[in-house]
């Protein structure tokens, strides 16, 4: 475990050395930490579209659950399946502008760990290739489009993932961020231990500020005693004008 912490901390530093010698061109234009991203430890809050987003780091997860299992763990706490425009709407809040097709060093380079910051990964696998070594790290989940092939439902599944890969050979190293909108498909009833599933809501508004218990009390106090000298006021005119009051029509 050191061994790989330690590799991924010198992958790492070359990948930052090599991006600061980079054009400007070619920098990415991801905002890993956006102003409109607001963090609530089990969810956050994109304040540009007024939607919450469910954590797939929470420990209990959406993660390795089938599409119906999801929904019927968390739509009774308020929470709906996301749908592939609302999925991309939270995207677009880190920078994203459209899907890549392939890895590199593109506008979309460290999107996957931005949102993961906030989100969690749903995998992360090493892939041991003698003398290549590839590490990815995978956001994979799916929303609320239904596809049909023939009589068989599935759902559609969104991934954004980042890899990076060591050439042992050479020490060339390759990374960059793979982001597709339409990347996969899962079968209706099927679970996957590598995928979650979108879950968001509308933001819960504000709660009304209240009047604090003192105050209420206290206008509970004055309001019993505007009615008591009121009901004395009236005695008092009974019984200084008694035929007056006997005079008037009932």
């Amino acid at each position: 475990m050191h061994c790989k912490l330690s590799t991924r901390r010198a992958l790492t530093a070359f990948a930052l050395a090599l991006i600061g010698s980079l054009p400007v061109n070619a920098l990415a234009t991801i905002d890993p930490a956006p102003p409109s991203i607001v963090d609530h430890g089990s969810f956050i809050t994109d304040l540009v579209a007024h939607r919450d987003w469910y954590k797939f780091s929470n420990p209990s997860t959406t993660i390795g659950l089938s599409f119906e299992d999801a929904l019927t763990q968390f739509a009774p706490l308020g929470w709906m399946a996301a749908s592939l425009s609302d999925v991309q709407a939270l995207q677009g809040g880190f920078g994203w502008s459209a899907d890549t097709a392939t890895f590199s060093l593109n506008d979309n380079y460290g999107l996957t760990d931005a949102m993961a910051s906030y989100l969690g990964y749903t995998a992360t696998y090493f892939v041991d290739g003698g003398l290549t070594t590839d590490v990815y790290q995978t956001i994979q989940g799916v929303t609320s489009e239904a596809f049909f092939f023939g009589d068989a439902l599935s759902r559609g599944v969104t991934t954004s993932e980042t890899q990076i890969r060591t050439i042992v050979r050479d020490g060339v190293y390759l990374f960059g961020d793979f982001v597709d909108g339409g990347n996969g498909l899962l079968a209706e009833g099927a679970s996957d231990s590598a995928y979650g599933v979108w879950l968001t809501r509308d933001s819960i508004p504000p709660t009304r500020t209240l009047p604090e218990p003192g105050s209420s009390l206290l206008l509970l106090v004055g309001l019993s005693g505007l009615l008591v000298r009121r009901r004395a006021s009236i005695a008092k005119t009974v019984l200084r004008h008694p035929a007056a009051t006997a005079s008037a029509p009932s």
